[in-house]
């Protein structure tokens, strides 16, 4: 089978050959390759901002570019002849979420080539999942932000909530990050295998009976699934998960091998009676270190989500292994290191050059601390540290309570709409029976809302959200809902026209301010708030105080940070358009989303120019003008300035020959006629102005009769 470079561990990726959250089901055929091939191509390229980059008989790159915000995603198809299969993986170039567009997108790609299957006749095998049986019990414990659904027993559902509480707290009180998520986490407990299986599968797309744990990092809500009987309590998967999140929402400018470094560091939380865990060593990584070349340090500083060394086999491998290594090393290997950590991490987000930054934190040459690296993972012991349940608050989890059938079938049915799209079918019936066993289920609704929204049936869309805005409204989260579908639907107008209809507009606005009223700490509200305000250039302080408060709750948040940076150069705020730009482009290699903060300054640039336009101080105005036509790549910018610095020119020019007619006239006052239709002559071939070029030629006409 042709192999596709694995995920990195962010969500905005799919695979059709990953076993975790990025699953995604490939695209089957009958007949050729050839043929295959030919479909592939004519769907891919009938799709919108869309570039073919190579193809050849048995795969295909493309870019695909987002409407808006113009994010590049790299899209690989692979085809299998043998299985008659096309294997295929998108990822976007920069950040971590992505609003689901890979997945939607690859989707709609296999479904477009599932269309023309279906006209041949060939039917596909369908995961449709069963509601629980009406008597099957199912209940729910509740404590400080987390929420844990379970057809387990009490006493196993109250110790994962525990377990669970216990490594946030243990966390957050040791590193003293955020570990309170800026949005809900749900735990789904399953009592066994058959129970788990249906909704494993379906996430994953695919069966897999290895899979214990799974984690879900969705834009407006985490899920956690886990299989009660597997023996393993928390999943591996899900500590690494958990621990990624706790980090960036705390600290977004953070090097990648730090990243998966501390999150495999902490993957190792165990907790037994009163004791906790953290940091005991990983035996796959020590064996793994001991048999593999270490990546030199330099290098493993530089590497980002589109390395190799990230993306590929065996050094895939080393670099996980040997930033946990590092990490752990870093951690708990050596006091003097211990203390210089956090230097390092400083100078590293204040932009400090790598090379750099680790000779002022650590005092050493990259050489050395390779070699310390290399005899800390040949040793026979490992450290890690140990803790009592007393060593932090851990909160006291509520005592579980038993679920209405209705809240169950909701429960499950949310879990479908936010797996992936092919699971659309179930989760629609889920929700559909959630709302028929309680009609005024108001979260039935707007998850139906958003089902609606995405299969573009924006009538009952539209229905479904005033339903539930109508019975609940006061929670924010469906405000939340309908405001982002309405701001997608913002954007697709503005692809069409200048500026969306005006009552769209207010409606979304309305929406996520009635959000921010009533949640004010609410992340994704505050963002969405600040995106309406892109739409009204001339109106952007109450946008940028929305996503600075968006980003204060959520640092990572790499769309928040990408439109403060456009509002600030809308709003001709230099110095911080300059300052996001740059915490942007720390983010990114991509070429073209580097270039894109750059025009986000020159935006604040024009926007500066403009003011002094206003204060007729025109020689500035031009000279910041000529710079940013020159370096702008916008070609609708740069031909707008154009107009405007030929403009200035030409009334820097009339000035100056107003100058030259008022002195003619003065001549010809004092009698010297002769020199004044001279002056006059001479000046008149110069003049670019219609109505001073009139009046002057009557100037002349006049004194030459007058002569």
């Amino acid at each position: 089978m042709p192999s596709l470079p694995p995920c990195p561990d962010k969500p905005n990726c799919v695979s059709t050959q990953a076993t975790d959250s990025h699953a995604i089901e490939p695209i089957r055929f009958q007949g050729s390759a050839a043929e295959a091939m030919r479909k592939l191509l004519g769907i891919l390229r009938a799709i919108p901002r869309t570039k073919i980059v190579a193809s050849d008989a048995t795969s295909v790159r493309a870019e695909f570019t987002t409407r808006i915000f113009r994010w590049v995603d790299d899209g690989l198809f692979v085809v299998d002849d043998a299985a008659k299969t096309i294997h295929f993986r998108s990822a976007s170039r920069v950040g971590r979420s992505d609003f689901g567009v890979n997945r939607k997108r690859m989707e709609g790609i296999r479904r477009a080539f599932l269309a023309l299957l279906l006209m041949l006749c060939i039917a596909l095998p369908s995961l449709a999942i069963e509601p629980p049986k009406e008597k099957e019990r199912w209940i729910s414990v509740s404590t400080d932000g987390i929420e844990v659904f379970s057809n387990a027993s009490e006493r196993e559902t109250q110790a994962i909530a525990t377990d669970l509480l216990r490594m946030r707290e243990a966390i957050g009180t040791i590193t003293k990050l955020k570990v309170r998520s800026p949005v809900p986490t749900k735990v789904y407990v399953f009592r066994n295998a058959a129970s788990f299986a249906p909704y494993r599968d379906a996430v994953l797309r695919r069966k897999n009976a290895s899979v214990s744990g799974l984690f879900l990092n969705r834009r407006d809500v985490k899920l956690i699934l886990l299989q009660e009987d597997s023996g393993t309590g928390i999943d591996r998967v899900v500590s690494h998960e958990l621990a990624h999140q706790f980090l960036s929402n705390t600290i977004a400018e953070l090097p990648l091998w730090f990243h998966e470094g501390f999150a495999e560091y902490y993957s190792t939380f165990d907790t037994k009676g009163n004791q906790v865990s953290l940091g005991k060593p990983i035996e796959e990584h020590v064996l793994w270190l001991r048999d593999q070349t270490l990546i030199p340090l330099e290098q493993l500083f530089a590497i980002d989500a589109r390395s190799k060394d990230y993306n590929e086999g065996t050094r895939q491998g080393v670099f996980y292994a040997q930033s946990w290594a590092l990490v752990h090393y870093l951690l708990v290997g050596n006091p003097e290191r211990q203390n210089q950590l956090p230097r390092f991490l400083t100078l590293l987000a204040n932009q400090k050059p790598v090379d750099e930054a680790f000779r002022e934190a650590f005092n050493t040459t990259f050489d050395a601390m390779e070699q310390e690296l290399r005899t800390y993972v040949r040793r026979r012991i490992f450290s890690y540290r140990n803790f009592t349940i007393n060593d932090f608050k851990v909160p006291e989890v509520a005592k579980a309570g038993e679920m209405p059938r209705d809240e169950v079938v909701y429960q499950l049915g949310h879990l479908l709409a936010r797996s992936d799209p092919s699971n659309t079918p179930d989760a629609e019936s889920f929700l559909a029976l959630a709302v028929e066993l309680n009609p005024k289920h108001a979260a039935a609704y707007s998850d139906l809302g958003l089902l609606y929204e995405q299969g573009n049936r924006r009538a009952e869309a539209e229905v479904a959200f005033n339903r539930a805005i109508a019975l609940e409204a006061k929670n924010p989260d469906v405000y939340v809902a309908y405001g982002t579908t309405l701001l997608e639907t913002m954007q697709e107008s503005a692809g069409r026209a200048a500026k969306p209809p005006e009552v769209l507009l207010k409606r979304t606005r309305e929406m996520f301010a009635k959000a921010t009223q009533l949640a004010p700490d609410n992340a994704r509200a505050q963002m969405g708030l600040g995106a309406t305000y892109l739409f009204t250039p001339d109106e952007t302080a109450p946008g940028i105080a929305a996503l600075e408060k968006s980003l204060a709750l959520a640092p990572g948040d790499d769309d928040a940070l990408y439109m403060l940076m456009q509002l600030y150069g809308m709003a001709g705020r230099r110095d911080d358009a300059q300052r996001t730009a740059e915490m942007f482009m720390a983010r990114t290699r991509d070429a073209e989303l580097l270039q894109q903060a750059r025009e986000s300054v020159l935006l604040a640039d024009v926007r500066v120019a403009e003011g002094l336009l206003k204060e007729e101080k025109y020689n500035e105005a031009s000279v910041l003008l000529r710079r940013v036509h020159t370096e702008t790549t916008n070609q609708e910018l740069k031909a707008h300035l154009a107009g405007v610095i030929n403009q200035i020119e030409g009334a820097n020019a009339a000035e100056g020959q107003v100058t030259e007619i008022n002195a003619a006239i003065e001549l010809a006052n004092k009698g010297k006629t002769k020199e004044a239709l001279a002056r006059l002559d001479a000046l008149i071939p110069q003049i670019q102005d219609k109505e001073l070029l009139e009046a002057t030629k009557k100037l002349r006409a006049d004194l030459a009769r007058a002569k």
